[in-house]
């Protein structure tokens, strides 16, 4: 059985409107922090069966008690730590491998990022959506971008078009956060 076709793969990101994700450090500045996506977010996390994040906000929040899994090149191949967190090397196994061991039953999947996480989906096992937030009077002009790739509204939305993902709902959340949510359709 070909354990790709039953994931439901939902990408989620807050990016200033100049398109960075974190300062060069690493770090998400208090300016991509809103009080009305975070809800959303927490919710959307919550509804998910799997969260696929980074190693590094891996770090910054390894007190959730979510089911992750999080991509690295500091081990072998795979190595399930505890019974809701698991590490793998995307260098030696393919995810949808990483997601059979972990969690056999998996069938939605949250991937939070950093920005090579999301590389590795969109060249991987794809987005079914992908739930854009834009902090729209907040720029930072360096740090680190949501994808090397994209550096304006315009080249996110190429992106997901490259990848059949099209624009399906716009919602602002605020005066000064935009959300649109990208399907494949």
């Amino acid at each position: 059985m070909d354990n790709k076709s039953h994931l439901y793969t939902i990408g989620y990101v807050i990016i200033s409107n100049d398109c960075f994700i974190a300062n060069s450090t690493g770090v998400m500045p208090s300016g991509l922090k809103n009080d009305l996506d975070w809800q959303y977010f927490q919710s959307e996390l919550n509804n998910s069966d799997l969260i696929l994040i980074g190693r590094k906000s891996y770090v910054n929040f390894h007190k959730s008690k979510r089911n992750r899994l999080i991509p690295t090149s500091k081990i072998k191949d795979i190595e399930v730590e505890k019974s809701d967190l698991c590490f793998f090397n995307p260098r030696k196994i393919l995810i949808e491998d990483a997601i059979k061991i972990f969690l056999p039953k998996v069938e939605k999947i949250a991937v939070v990022g950093g920005n090579k996480v999301y590389e590795l989906v969109f060249n991987s096992i794809g987005f079914n959506e992908f739930h854009l937030t834009v902090a729209n009077s907040f720029y930072m002009n360096e740090g680190i971008l949501f994808n090397d790739n994209t550096k304006s509204l315009n080249d996110i939305y190429h992106l997901m078009d490259k990848n059949e993902l099209k624009l399906s709902e716009k919602r602002n959340l605020d005066k000064n956060v935009t959300l649109y949510i990208f399907k494949k359709l």
